[in-house]
């Protein structure tokens, strides 16, 4: 039987290898949606440059070019990683928050609750780390985190939260789907300058944000990448002004001519176009001011 060539022996060598630099690429080309825990990843990229290291001394000169390039992009997945875990800090595990709950008691920690995490948003220049917990009889509750492992409260719901990304939002699982088929989502906006709404609507069921006994610190040591919840609403809380916050509700607005009922939230106003995140979808669509009723207009109004 003839031998196979040694470029094609090494070629099948390299093959179990593939799947690590794509991974690694995804992390680098896609950053924060792609960062994998680097207590999973570690070990198996030393592993995996060892054997490319132990080829390359084996074998031809190619062999041993293309192992050293190999090493080269490992270790440039590697520091990519870090950096992109530095930029969002420490993601606090579930273990660190079931104890953080666990010190306050009370509501924030009811008998037999269940703590898992489900995500990291992105708003502006920080972020939000959600946290599952599921109760021992029903429901939830949506657990959040700054950017600086200050816990800052929970929203209490018949629903879970999921991963799946609406952009600046935590997003709500409720398990159902529209007429043609595509799941629905509930989801729960993040203001970049308030940050977390302190009520609102969860598939119609009225929630409000019970804080943290430490919110309030936790705000003012937001300077420099914490929560984004400070700014003007902090300001305008020194000042003894009352800050108004969107919530969400039901909004008329003409179509064709006849008017349409929707559940959303006001997110902006752009000249006379008023901009709404639609509950059902959590998507935000604009609509000019004069398609609104009288009512949505004068609400629309104190929102400067």
């Amino acid at each position: 039987m003839q031998k196979a060539p040694k470029a094609a022996k090494w070629f099948f060598q390299f093959i179990p290898h593939l799947g690590g630099l794509k991974n690694l690429w995804k992390n680098m080309a896609f950053k924060d949606k792609h960062i994998y825990h680097a207590d999973r990843i570690l070990a198996g990229l030393v592993l995996q440059a060892i054997l490319l290291a132990h080829c390359a001394k084996e074998g031809t000169g190619m062999k041993r070019t293309l192992g050293i390039i190999t090493i080269l992009a490992l270790a440039a997945g590697i520091a990519t990683n870090a950096a992109a875990k530095t930029e969002r800090k420490d993601q606090p595990k579930a273990r660190f928050v079931k104890e953080t709950l666990e010190t306050l008691g009370e509501t924030h920690f009811p008998e037999k609750i269940k703590i898992k995490r489900i995500t990291s948003i992105e708003v502006g220049e920080t972020y939000y780390h959600v946290y599952e917990g599921e109760l021992d009889k029903t429901g939830y509750h949506i657990i959040v985190f700054d950017n600086k492992r200050n816990y800052l409260g929970y929203y209490k719901s018949d629903f879970p939260p999921t991963n799946y990304q609406i952009d600046g939002s935590i997003v709500i699982d409720p398990g159902t789907v529209d007429d043609d088929g595509e799941a629905l989502y509930f989801s729960i906006p993040i203001d970049e300058q308030k940050g977390l709404p302190p009520r609102l609507q969860i598939g119609g069921m009225p929630t409000e944000f019970v804080k943290s006994p430490t919110y309030d610190e936790a705000i003012k040591g937001a300077a420099g990448g914490g929560t984004a919840a400070e700014g003007s609403a902090a300001k305008k809380a020194e000042d003894g002004e009352e800050e108004i916050v969107p919530e969400f509700r039901t909004w008329t607005i003409a179509f064709k001519g006849k008017p349409v009922e929707a559940r959303a939230i006001f997110v902006k106003r752009e000249k006379n176009e008023v901009f709404l995140r639609l509950e059902a979808t959590g998507k935000e669509k604009g609509f000019p001011l004069h398609t609104l009723s009288k009512a949505d207009q004068e609400y629309v109004k104190q929102f400067k």
